[in-house]
């Protein structure tokens, strides 16, 4: 994903008016592109983590529901979609 972010970065980067290039110093375009790939790279980890860890927790949850019967399941589950804002 951050190769086609530093593709496309550049191919914008490239469509801008030749003064654009011209008036940074030299290497600045480049620190810029790693460092706001380095922020998109961080700030998706830990999403993706934390979409993880949650998942588990719901899944966790609604197995010991259903260990301990059938209602409480049932309340879990829709506890869980009025959570997510699905119903």
């Amino acid at each position: 994903m951050s190769n086609r972010l530093q593709i496309l970065y550049v191919s914008r980067i490239l469509k801008q008016e030749s003064a654009y290039i011209e008036l940074r110093q030299p290497g600045h375009i480049a620190k810029c592109i790693n460092k706001e790939i380095e922020l998109i790279r961080n700030g998706l980890g830990t999403k993706a983590g934390d979409i993880t860890n949650s998942f588990g927790f719901v899944v966790g949850a609604l197995t010991f529901a259903k260990a301990k019967g059938l209602e409480l399941t049932l309340s879990m589950l829709a506890l869980t979609l009025l959570a997510c804002g699905l119903i």
